[in-house]
């Protein structure tokens, strides 16, 4: 039995802690009364339905009414809506990280397209003596590609730390994920090169189309 202001109550199962305003709040203790015990002046019922749940609704009120004909109803919402309410900020966040994200990804592309791009400008001379002495499209072709790959691999474990650091801070905001959670950084790094790849290519096949006599002219 659970003393309670004044009131005793018999105890007929435990819960585990829980949430209960915010998904992000932590796990705390809670005591479920008997409504029938300790009645309040309004409440909250759940019902599993079959189909479309908002069908049911004028259905739902004739069986409460005919339990209690002074109930009124203050409004009537799905679990799916009642969950997008509770998680609108969180996906708003999710929105908002997700399109700097995009924007991140197409500086990246950028970015790495203008330096390799410049790269292979500053070793046309130096291309057009590889083909001369032998070297094939497909060997200059790698050669440019692997410059390119080289430089996100330099940088994917600067972008790791920086990620470390920021996790931590955020990690109040993270739901389900935690600051080190590997399958994010390894999903991430995967997409880094394939931009770094992508942004590699049309350089590197502009260089293998160089003509050796013309690079070798190249100033």
């Amino acid at each position: 039995h659970l003393v309670v202001e004044g009131g005793d109550y018999q105890i007929v199962g435990i819960v585990q802690d829980g949430r209960i305003n915010d998904i992000h709040e932590p796990l705390e203790p809670y005591i479920y009364f008997s409504f029938a015990q300790r009645p309040l002046g309004e409440g909250a019922i759940i019902v599993e339905t079959v189909g479309t749940p908002l069908q049911l609704v004028g259905a739902v009120k004739r069986e409460i009414r005919a339990v209690d004909k002074g109930a009124t109803f203050s409004f009537v919402q799905t679990l799916k809506e009642l969950m997008g309410y509770a998680l609108w900020g969180d996906r708003m966040s999710f929105l908002f990280v997700g399109a700097l994200g995009c924007l991140g990804i197409f500086l990246t592309t950028v970015g790495l397209y203008g330096l390799v791009a410049f790269l292979v400008g500053r070793r046309t001379h130096e291309i057009g003596i590889r083909m001369a002495l032998g070297a094939r499209r497909q060997e200059v072709f790698a050669l440019v590609l692997r410059e390119g790959l080289r430089i996100a691999l330099i940088g994917i474990p600067i972008g790791f730390a920086a990620a470390a650091v920021v996790a931590r801070l955020i990690s109040s905001q993270l739901y389900g994920v935690t600051s080190t959670d590997l399958t994010a950084f390894l999903g991430s790094s995967v997409l880094v090169m394939a931009v770094a790849a992508l942004a590699s290519y049309l350089p590197a096949r502009r260089a293998a189309k160089v003509d050796p006599m013309v690079a070798l002219r190249y100033e």
